[in-house]
């Protein structure tokens, strides 16, 4: 039996058989390598695990499917009408999109690429993010709430209320609190994911966008449209630590898979890489059009960008 078992571990070079341990994610060059023509104003974009890429057709009330690596469209997904955020589970199996002037999330299994089911949502739903246990979705709307849909019954189970429309949600690194910016009131609400309520409210400048929460999670970080700056939040102290000036309104805002460093998205046509460790602007890429949702792939190597001028660009 040894002898068996020392033989299934040998290669036929006669070497033994090792576990290759993952890659560790990386991030992008910045460099822009390809424009993928898209119609109908692309907007939101995700990408599964397995590397599968869905980008929102704001006038098409469609997905489309995109190839990373034939850098091609190859299907298009009927969903709900004006679809704005969108995000996978976190095995890939699903999609929810939220279809702002539908009022609902449309659950798109994949494979397949279909859409199965619509769960109605109070208001105009805009952004949707995943929980980090999984189970639930979080989904702003017009109506100045964070809605919670269990994703086990997939229908409305909490609701959490904002000081207005809410834009971006992220989570720390736990998922023990989530991060919403809420632009027209200038402030970003942090609510605990165990109760379901809202423990601080930042005031944190003119129109806070894009959102992420650095590793260890002790830093928030913003991109306000307004003021043309990514500002640096001490989450333990609830204070302004920095700002990194950019050249025009920041919008989306992504930290890479491997957290060093920030991609945020100017509306007047450029992405601009900060170095999350030295507070610089460390690249600038101008994709021209108007950049909406970034997303990476899983190695880091590779950045998606809907552009509502009509494109998706990608960067690696």
């Amino acid at each position: 039996m040894t002898q068996l078992l020392l033989a299934a571990l040998l290669q036929a070079g006669g070497g033994p058989i090792l576990a290759q341990p993952p890659a560790l994610p990386t991030h992008p060059r910045g460099t822009l390598v390809a424009h993928i023509p898209l119609g109908a104003r692309p907007y939101g974009v995700a990408v599964s695990p397995w590397n599968v890429v869905y980008v929102t057709q704001l006038d098409a009330a469609s997905l489309a499917r995109i190839g990373l690596r034939t850098r091609r469209t190859l299907k298009s997904i009927p969903v709900g009408r004006v679809p704005t955020g969108l995000t996978f589970s976190a095995g890939g199996a699903r999609s929810y999109v939220a279809n702002q002037f539908s009022q609902s999330i449309s659950v798109v299994y994949f494979p397949g690429d279909s859409q199965a089911r619509e769960i109605p949502v109070p208001g105009d739903p805009f952004f949707a993010a995943l929980a980090r246990d999984n189970r639930r979705l979080l989904v702003t709307t017009n109506v100045d709430s964070v809605f919670v849909i269990d994703l086990d019954s997939l229908t409305v189970r909490g609701v959490v209320g904002l000081p207005g429309a809410g834009a971006t949600i992220t989570f720390d690194p736990p998922g023990a609190r989530a991060y919403v910016s809420v632009p027209d009131a200038g402030v970003v609400s942090e609510l605990d994911m165990a109760s379901l309520r809202e423990l601080r409210r930042f005031a944190v400048g003119q129109r806070p966008q894009g959102l992420a929460v650095s590793p260890d999670g002790r830093e928030l970080y913003i991109a306000d449209e307004r003021e043309h700056v990514v500002k640096i939040w001490d989450l333990r102290r609830g204070t302004l630590l920095t700002g990194v000036a950019l050249d025009g309104p920041a919008w989306d805002l992504q930290l890479t898979p491997d957290s060093t460093q920030l991609y945020v998205g100017l509306l007047d046509g450029a992405i601009q890489i900060v170095d999350r460790a030295d507070r610089l602007v460390v690249r600038t890429v101008q994709t021209g059009g108007r950049p909406r949702r970034i997303a990476f792939d899983r190695s880091g190597t590779t950045a998606v960008v809907a552009n509502e001028a009509g494109w998706v660009d990608i960067l690696r």
